[in-house]
């Protein structure tokens, strides 16, 4: 049987996407959370090709409070990646072919990609779980 994540692979990037013509990384995450985990996130309008506003959206924004840092991932847990220290993009984790992120990337639209493929290139990787309201 075929997970449902392999429908979106290579759906494209686009700034400020929020639907299946393309994504950014937090218009794809907005966009899984509510289709798969029926949880509605907020949008977050920022320039996604200017880092820093996507690290300040990122760590700022109240939303990081309904979440909680958690060590292992599991099935539709937020990722963040980024370096030492910021974050700078987010994807989701999933349950297929033995854990794995998907996330839209920059470039190359959507991606599954593994945690050992991932942590060389983004360096900081850390996993939140949906706790509820703030």
């Amino acid at each position: 049987m075929t997970h449902w994540a392999t429908d979106y692979i290579g759906i494209p990037w686009v700034n400020g996407g929020q639907d299946l013509d393309g994504f950014d990384c937090w218009g794809f995450v907005r966009h899984i959370q509510l289709v798969h985990y029926h949880r509605e996130l907020p949008v977050v309008d920022v320039d996604a090709t200017k880092t820093l506003a996507v690290v300040r959206a990122l760590t700022n924004h109240p939303e990081h409070d309904r979440w909680a840092h958690v060590m292992t991932p599991q099935d539709g847990d937020c990722v963040e990646m980024g370096n030492a220290a910021r974050p700078f993009h987010v994807g989701l984790w999933v349950d297929v072919e033995g854990g794995a992120v998907l996330h839209c990337v920059q470039g190359a639209g959507v991606v599954l990609s593994s945690l050992p493929t991932l942590i060389p290139v983004w360096g900081k990787i850390d996993f939140w779980r949906f706790k509820g309201a703030a």
